[in-house]
């Protein structure tokens, strides 16, 4: 868990205690009481945030469309360039590549036809995926619940009780 040292507030959280409840924001207490096991870092934020412009300057060699998405996460417009690739893996692995040649920082990459889709196979990526068009439901069908932003604590009890623990259950 990467934490603010001013407020000792929750910046970022690794994959296995997101999937645990653990959201920005949340406090070090609530999360040592959730998940005692959980490791604490300090975050240098000027040091992430002359990473994060690292980033940024990186991937306008593909895109002049780039949005944020917090610290070190980035969505960028790939529509035109991909045609001046063999493939979309092939566009998401230069990627990949490039941010880490100019920035010496692991990079993942993931290309896909919304932001959603992209953002959860970027976290699956080794280092770079794409998920084809009409792909994306096949993708996601796998997923916990948990991959939903926010969904609500009642909501999730509920679905349990109903045997419905991953999105492509919740779809059928």
């Amino acid at each position: 868990v990467l934490l603010r040292p001013w407020d000792q507030r929750v910046l970022e959280v690794a994959h296995p205690l997101r999937a645990a409840g653990v959201r920005p924001g949340d406090s070090r207490r609530s999360v040592e009481q959730r998940c005692p096991h959980a490791r604490f870092l300090l975050a240098a934020e000027a040091r992430y945030q002359q990473a994060h412009q690292q980033l940024e300057s990186a991937l306008s060699a593909f895109c002049t469309r780039i949005e944020t998405d917090g610290l070190g996460k980035f969505f960028i417009a790939v529509t035109a360039i991909v045609r001046t690739f063999r493939s979309e893996t092939a566009l998401a692995t230069a990627v990949a590549q490039q941010t880490r040649f100019e920035t010496q920082l692991p990079a993942t990459t993931a290309i896909a036809g919304d932001k959603f889709t992209a953002a959860h196979a970027a976290l699956q990526a080794r280092p770079a995926r794409a998920i084809p068009a009409g792909k994306q439901a096949a993708f996601l069908a796998a997923l916990p619940l948990t991959a939903l932003p926010e969904p609500p604590p009642e909501m999730l009890r509920r679905l349990h009780l109903f045997g419905i623990s991953t999105l492509g259950e919740f779809a059928r």
